[in-house]
């Protein structure tokens, strides 16, 4: 998706496997552009570049020589994880503030600043691959009720929906939601459950 010459909101996309020059899932000029509630995942070179507004993406699996994201100055609640070149180049912009930056190359220590909350850690996606959603396992640290305090959701997905069993039909083996990662599945899928008791 590219933007040049002008502003506009890019919002609630998933963005895969494309090959360009440069910004190769989103790509802005625009001065006021905003890129949000976004998943992008494995382009090739880049991920994200622009946006005066960068908030609510999840950028993940994106390679290229240059900056996987570059934005300025509202970066906010991202993940940016997996990249190969460099996760975000904080360096004389503004680091944004409840991003999550985990296992990019030439990862920049100037995101880690005092009060930007933001972290490097495990996202825990319960989805992963190209196409895939990139939505949280439930223990994820960027769901609301396991990140820094006042942030809020990191990233574009929340918890990777559950398939339940119904109780009522097969009661001897509904003890619990039936869990498939990924959902939807191509080539395969892994069904997590458990049983009432040990029969």
């Amino acid at each position: 998706i590219s933007v040049w010459g002008g502003d506009g909101i890019i919002r609630d996309n998933e963005v895969f496997a494309n090959v360009a020059s440069r910004g190769a899932g989103i790509s802005t000029e625009g001065l006021a552009a905003t890129i949000s509630n976004n998943v992008i995942v494995c382009n090739s070179v880049g991920g994200v570049y622009g946006g005066f507004t960068v908030r609510s993406n999840t950028v993940v699996g994106n390679n290229g020589s240059g900056a996987v994201v570059f934005a300025y100055p509202w970066f906010q609640r991202n993940t940016v994880t997996h990249n190969l070149g460099v996760g975000v180049p904080c360096q004389g912009t503004a680091p944004g503030a409840c991003n999550n930056f985990f296992a990019n190359t030439n990862e920049d220590p100037s995101c880690f600043g005092p009060g930007t909350q933001n972290i490097s850690v495990d996202p825990l996606y319960g989805e992963t691959g190209c196409p895939a959603s990139y939505c949280l396992q439930l223990d994820s640290p960027l769901l609301p009720e396991h990140s820094p305090p006042g942030c809020g959701l990191i990233g574009a997905r929340g918890v990777c929906p559950a398939l339940a069993i119904d109780a009522a039909a097969s009661p001897e083996y509904a003890a619990g939601p039936l869990l498939a990662r990924p959902n939807p599945f191509n080539p395969s899928t892994t069904l997590a459950f458990r049983l009432a008791d040990a029969r």
